[in-house]
């Protein structure tokens, strides 16, 4: 079993994600001082925001915290995974124990997953782009296709790939800004 510790240093929105898979998943016990005791995590089907009263390993999530605080959360380590994406769009996923590179992506096919992921600071208000996903935060993934992504386990896809994915301005102009 491992620990970690969310640390919130101020009201506002996190985006984070489970490195671990803890016995009960429900936020109330995960997060009680979450708004709601809910979360929120994005469907790319739907685009749209979906409410989560559990959550799972893999994701990324929002939880709206109304003061600073710690929480503590246990579980078995989760150092890698894989997950699947049916179809083109931007995906909320989370990170693994530890911090793990993602400066080239590790999707099958390769070339679907772009680099760098985004996640979110608190304290500015601001999205900031980053090739190291760090536990317990999740992040936004640009996905331009159907793939698995594996996370973690220190897998990477080609060069060429790598340099294909850091056309942003690109993606952004065929495919929409990132929600």
């Amino acid at each position: 079993i491992q620990t970690v510790e969310y640390a919130f240093s101020q009201q506002g929105w996190y985006m984070i994600s489970l490195p671990v898979i803890p016995t009960d998943s429900s936020v109330a016990i995960l997060f009680p001082s979450a708004l709601g005791q809910m979360a929120f995590t994005w469907d790319p089907v739907g685009m749209s925001y979906m409410v989560a009263t559990k959550m799972a390993p893999k994701k990324g999530y929002w939880i709206a915290i109304p003061t600073a605080v710690t929480h503590t959360v246990s579980g078995i380590p989760l150092t890698s995974y894989t997950e699947h994406f049916a179809t083109q769009g931007w995906y909320m996923i989370g990170s693994v124990l530890g911090s793990t590179d993602f400066s080239n992506p590790d999707d099958n096919p390769d070339g679907q997953v772009l680099s760098p992921a985004f996640g979110w600071n608190t304290g500015t208000g601001t999205y900031y782009q980053t090739t190291t996903l760090e536990e317990k935060n999740g992040y936004w993934a640009a996905v331009f296709g159907e793939c698995d992504l594996t996370v973690g386990g220190g897998g990477a896809g080609s060069a060429a790939s790598k340099l294909a994915k850091t056309n942003w301005e690109e993606f952004n102009r065929v495919h929409g800004e990132m929600p």
